[in-house]
């Protein structure tokens, strides 16, 4: 299953720059798999932790520093510790 989470942001950077990935604001995620779908799509495969059982905000860190981030995110963790694929759309410009 794919969740979608939709990023605002003036960069399509994703694809090259992640450096990690917050979740909850709480958890750094550094290990990740990713591939490009199109110009600013991106899906991301990667281990959730077990403490998180909802996941509501959701950040990117690039390489220079920059955060692209979804504070609005809702994704009802079912099976934590299992890997998950989440197609992210950069929007904006």
């Amino acid at each position: 299953m794919i969740n979608s989470i939709y990023l605002n942001s003036v960069t399509n950077r994703l694809n090259t720059d992640m450096h990690d990935i917050l979740l909850n604001d709480t958890e750094v995620i550094s290990s990740f798999l990713y591939k490009q779908v199109t110009e600013n799509v991106v899906e991301l495969e990667l281990k959730i932790p077990s403490s998180i059982k909802n996941l509501t905000n959701f950040k990117c860190r690039l390489s220079d520093g920059t955060i692209i981030s979804n504070n609005n995110v809702n994704i009802p963790i079912i099976r934590a510790e299992t890997t998950l694929i989440y197609r992210i759309t950069v929007r904006g410009e």
